[in-house]
């Protein structure tokens, strides 16, 4: 599984094909359905690179990624890619949905999810079994995140590392 699997499609011979995500943010009490705009290299491949414009979604801006794997009831690991943008000041909204799936606690950034193929392309996010393993995907993140906040903070503050990787 690649670490950054967002990867231009530099291919003069692509497309662009919406496959379907989830994404938090603003009033939403939950995860809402959305499509993104995914670049593909045209080719007579299923391994061919993929390019998701999560800024769609998310808007201009700096963009996090996170690849978050979860396993569902037996035991099968499923890999999600978490894109999340921080909100600028003066515009911050809380995002329900967010506090919906974590602990009712305020966190500052939309959220984009998209499913992921056990090597790292992104996949349609379709059905009920990988909307849930997403919303668990999501809380698996927003726990990571608020432990690295909370050492950050016994150590003085300052900023913390998104991590790369879950699971």
């Amino acid at each position: 599984m690649p670490a950054n699997i967002r990867v231009r499609v530099t291919s003069k011979s692509r497309y662009v094909k919406d496959l379907p995500a989830l994404r938090c943010a603003g009033p939403n009490t939950s995860p809402t359905k959305v499509l993104i705009a995914t670049v593909f290299k045209r080719v007579n491949s299923l391994r061919a690179p993929r390019f998701p414009c999560l800024e769609d979604a998310l808007g201009p801006g700096k963009i996090h990624e996170c690849l978050v794997c979860v396993p569902d009831e037996n035991g099968e690991d499923y890999w999600f890619l978490i894109g999340f943008k921080y909100q600028t000041r003066g515009k911050r909204v809380v995002n329900r949905a967010l506090m919906t799936l974590h602990n009712r606690r305020f966190w500052d950034a939309d959220l984009v999810i998209m499913r992921c193929d056990s090597e790292g392309l992104v996949v349609p996010l379709k059905g009920a079994k990988y909307s849930l393993l997403a919303e668990v995907a999501i809380r698996e993140f927003l726990q990571e995140l608020h432990k690295r906040e909370k050492a950050t903070e016994s150590e003085g503050g300052g900023r913390y590392e998104v991590p790369e990787r879950i699971g």
